[in-house]
């Protein structure tokens, strides 16, 4: 199944990260592939952004004018279940789409435990994954 999203779609996924997005807090998002939903995020102050690759970051910073890019887009390699490079506690809002779609269950989980050390109380973590996919389970 494709990965990419009808127009409804992306506009109801950036209708929902824009009604929990305070101005007053950081806003992080993980694995911004190409940078499709990363602009949702820029009412954050500041917007960090989070992948295995720095040239993935570089790419989605040119999406912005050269001084949100290098003053405002905060960009960090990182590897897996690993935030500790980034701010505990402070972040209003961690949201990834695409990336979580086909992962099992275990990854999901132990991804959630580690954003979870990143959020400030009341925070959210916002992503989607396939169910029926993500759950399945082969106990033979």
């Amino acid at each position: 199944k494709s990965t990419e999203f009808r127009q409804e779609e992306r506009e109801q996924l950036i209708a929902k990260v824009q009604s929990i997005t305070n101005f007053t807090f950081p806003i992080l998002e993980l694995f911004p592939g190409g940078g499709k939903f990363t602009e949702c995020g820029v009412a954050g102050e500041p917007l960090y952004i989070a992948d295995y690759y720095m040239e993935n970051l570089e790419k989605v910073g040119k999406l912005f004018n050269d001084f949100y890019n290098q003053k405002r887009l905060f960009k960090y390699q990182i590897k897996d279940y690993d935030l500790s490079a980034l701010p505990k506690d402070q972040f209003g809002l961690v949201f990834s789409y695409c990336y979580f779609m086909v992962k099992d269950i275990d990854f999901i989980t132990e991804w959630a435990k580690e954003v979870y050390t990143v959020l400030r109380p009341g925070g959210h973590f916002v992503f989607n994954f396939i169910y029926y996919l993500s759950c399945a389970t082969n106990y033979s």
